[in-house]
């Protein structure tokens, strides 16, 4: 925003929430498919301090192993994983005869107190 206005070619807000409700309704399918879970299979401690970590994470009903590093990045633990949105069922999102549009592939990263790790 600039004085107030929003900057020329950037979405209104009135824009960004239905987006986020489109989202949510009908690429995640919330209403059906609430949560988000991933169980993991196994968790080996590496020598720099962080993890290594593989399970299955079930998104929008579908499931798929998933294993990925977590880093230690001062008093928090750090994990980044790329989802490719196609591999659990979800069609990515697009508006406006395609000109927006998410990727296939989302970047999701989590970050947690390490606390006595």
């Amino acid at each position: 925003m600039r004085d107030g206005r929003p900057l020329p070619g950037a979405l209104r807000l009135a824009d960004v929430r239905e987006i986020e409700a489109t989202i949510a309704a009908t690429v995640l399918r919330a209403a059906r498919f609430p949560e988000l879970r991933f169980a993991s299979a196994e968790v080996a401690r590496r020598q720099d301090g962080g993890f290594d970590v593989r399970g299955t994470l079930t998104l929008a009903g579908g499931s798929r192993p998933l294993a990925f590093p977590v880093r230690r990045e001062g008093e928090r633990l750090v994990a980044e994983v790329t989802l490719h949105q196609p591999a659990f069922g979800i069609r990515p999102y697009s508006a406006m005869l395609g000109t927006l549009r998410v990727k296939p592939d989302v970047l999701v990263r989590v970050a947690l107190p390490a606390g006595g790790l």
